[in-house]
Order: C-alpha cells, then structure tokens, then sequence
C-alpha cells in the first residue's frame, strides 16, 4: 500500500489527462466527500487506511451507514458544482433555446479518474465492494476505472 499523497495524485492526475496536480487534488476531494455519503463506517475506516492521510480525512463522518438512495446525480453534483457550463440549444418549451447545461460528461470523466487512483490502493475484493455501494451508474464507473 504507497500511502505517498504525491504518488496517488500522479495517478489520478495520468488517468484523467489533467494539466495540474491541483486539478488532481481538488477531483479527488469531490470524489471522496460523494463517497462519504454511501460508503458505511467501516467501508470508510478502511479505505481511509489505504489512502494517503490528506485525503483519508475526507471520508470522516458521523454516520454509521451510507445513504442508498444517492443517485448519479446527486454523487457526482460535488464536482459538477466546480466545473463551467456548457451552452446547448433546447427545444423542450416550443421554441429553441439557448441553455446552460453542467458538464456531466467532463465530471463522469474526472470521477472516473479518481476511481482508478483508488482502485490502486485497495485489493480486488474490497474494491468490488466499494462498487456495491456506489449508485448503480457510479458503481460501473467504478468497476470500469
């Protein structure tokens, strides 16, 4: 297990294509935060043992048990809360429209990166357990990371 903060965000910033380490950090951090949410306590204690001590500190919460009702949406709204918008047309009210969409697309992407980071620090096993408690969209992400 490389507990090495350095060596853990070289990875997910490789498997995203990211400019910075910064970039690495702060979709890491997202991340981790969304999993808080469904991970339970002791799949949190756990991870949090494999991951460098920065970012082991983003999986602390009060409670005992994930919530199962997260969905896609809600997971990744952490990271998609930091990205631009990206402008589309909308027909959706009659006529056609000029709209700002958030870029799901690019926050699937980064999350995903994040994945593969973490899958690098826990064995087979867990990391298919983790999977289990991801919203089912996220958990193939996870599983394809």
């Amino acid at each position: 297990m490389n507990r090495d903060p350095r060596g853990f965000l070289a990875r997910v910033k490789d498997a995203a294509k990211f400019d910075t380490i910064k970039e690495a950090d702060e979709a890491t951090r997202a991340t981790l935060r969304s999993m808080r949410s469904v991970l339970s306590a002791d799949q949190r204690n756990r991870l949090s043992q494999s991951l460098p001590g920065p970012y082991a500190s983003e999986l602390q919460s009060d409670e005992a048990d994930g919530d199962p009702d997260i969905d896609r949406e809600t997971f990744i709204g952490r990271m998609m809360s930091k990205l631009p918008t990206e402008a589309l047309w909308d027909q959706s009210l009659g006529g056609l429209d000029l709209v700002s969409v958030p870029a799901g697309d690019e926050a699937a992407r980064r999350t995903q990166a994040v994945f593969a980071g973490i899958k690098g620090t826990v064995d087979t096993e867990f990391a298919e357990e983790i999977a289990g408690a991801l919203p089912e969209d996220i958990a193939d992400w996870f599983r394809n990371a």
